[in-house]
């Protein structure tokens, strides 16, 4: 059944809701209120009945020839009669506001609802994602911090825009600052190498190397002084590597069977947790306010410079291959000398 719902009725010029007994003329499909149908007492879209046309088609028909262009309130784009968002920069247009009539009206049921669909529309951002549009379907000049604009933001963000802006966009108000990141939950690190955000990766790296010393010592030993598996393995490298017999040798006297060492081991892994958890969800706020510092920092100076201002976030922001590699580097020189500094210290 056709949902007249957000249509006009023929007779009194009044949008229909949901809860509207809609009648239509079983010759032409013109809806009219019941009682405005009781009141003309017959159908009155007499251009429809003289030329043998239906309603329906009469909508479409109109929408081709009309001679009033519409165009986009955001950026002054030219839209199609049937467009619910910009092809330019993403915003709802008035045929999907007109199509939210009805539930502003539920949402905002004191207000005055003439721009109702507006107020629907502000109220669901930004949980009301355009995947077709790279900002979501966002207005692009909504400011934010810095001089910035959610375009700015784009442009910096470069890949996953349809992850981060609904979050920055929430984040921009100071609520929601914790959400989910699952790289950055078992991999921060890397997650920020790749993001260009060496200080933190290169920070989390050495913390989440500290914390793991116990974990070593405890596995060396293991290896060291085992038994089945391990001992074959302890064989081998010893065969392969005879200059460590005297560090293996030292390792296996070391008692780690105590109160003092079972109490470190646990605190770091107690601390190994918090840290997945704590990086796992404020990776995205960092992120955040990473984006906001820096790409605040390149507008300016491109401005001053007089040069292409989303081109310079761009090549700026981003990704990284590269950067993520050499933290795979970093990482594995890090790990060498940690077990370098197990054996110094035990």
């Amino acid at each position: 059944m056709f949902d007249y719902t957000g249509h006009e009725c023929f007779s009194c010029k009044k949008r229909f809701t949901a809860e509207d007994d809609v009648v239509v003329c079983p010759e032409c499909g013109t809806p009219y209120h019941r009682e405005c149908w009781k009141k003309e007492g017959k159908c009155i879209n007499f251009s429809l009945h003289e030329n043998h046309i239906s309603w329906k088609s009469d909508i479409e028909q109109k929408a081709k020839s009309s001679d009033a262009p519409l165009f986009c309130k955001s950026c002054g784009n030219k839209l199609r009669a049937d467009q619910l968002f910009c092809d330019r920069c993403g915003m709802p247009t008035e045929v999907y506001i007109r199509s939210n009539d009805e539930r502003a009206a539920e949402d905002y049921p004191n207000e005055d609802m003439n721009n109702s669909g507006e107020k629907l529309n502000e109220a669901f951002f930004p949980y009301m994602v355009n995947f077709s549009d790279p900002l979501c379907g966002f207005n692009p000049n909504e400011e934010y911090e810095g001089g910035l604009t959610t375009r700015d933001l784009g442009d910096f963000v470069g890949k996953s825009t349809h992850f981060y802006l609904p979050k920055f966009k929430l984040m921009k108000t100071g609520h929601f600052k914790i959400s989910m990141n699952i790289p950055a939950l078992f991999f921060p690190e890397y997650y920020f190498a790749y993001r260009k955000m060496p200080a933190a990766a290169l920070l989390i790296l050495i913390l989440k190397t500290a914390v793991g010393l116990p974990s070593l010592a405890l596995s060396m030993q293991t290896l060291f002084t085992g038994t089945d598996q391990t001992s074959i393995m302890f064989q081998s490298m010893m065969k392969s590597y005879p200059e460590f017999s005297g560090i293996a040798e030292k390792m296996s006297q070391i008692n780690l069977d105590t109160n003092s060492f079972a109490m470190l081991y646990n605190i770091s892994g107690l601390l190994d947790w918090i840290m997945i958890i704590l990086f796992g969800s404020l990776a995205n706020y960092m992120y955040y306010r990473f984006t906001i510092k820096k790409a605040s920092a390149l507008k300016n100076a491109a401005i001053s410079n007089e040069m292409d201002v989303s081109q310079t976030l761009r090549e700026n922001g981003g990704t990284s291959i590269p950067m993520l590699l050499l933290f795979f580097f970093i990482s594995f020189i890090l790990s060498s000398l940690s077990t370098y500094l197990v054996i110094y210290l035990l």
